[in-house]
C-alpha cells in the first residue's frame, strides 16, 4: 500500500461523479465503518481504508485521495 502522502494531490472537482462511483464510494465507506466504528472516523487509517476499498472495487485509480475524502 502506498502511503497516503504519495496519493494526495489536488482533488479533481471539475469532473462530475458517476452514479457507479458514488455507490462504490458509499460501499467503501460502509466497509471501513464496520472496521473502525462511528467514533473512529478521524483515526489514522480510516480514510486510507476507504480509498483502498474504493480503488479495489473500481478496479483502478480514477479519483485522487483528496477527491474521495472531500466527497
Amino acid at each position: 500500500m502506498a502511503s497516503s502522502s504519495n496519493r494526495r494531490g489536488k482533488a479533481n472537482t471539475t469532473r462530475p461523479w458517476t452514479t457507479t462511483e458514488e455507490i462504490t464510494l458509499c460501499t467503501a465507506w460502509c466497509n471501513a465503518m464496520e472496521t473502525y466504528g462511528s467514533r473512529d472516523i478521524t483515526k489514522k487509517g480510516f480514510w486510507e481504508d476507504v480509498f483502498d476499498n474504493f480503488e479495489k472495487d473500481m478496479g483502478r485509480t480514477i479519483r485522487e485521495y483528496d477527491g474521495i475524502v472531500s466527497k
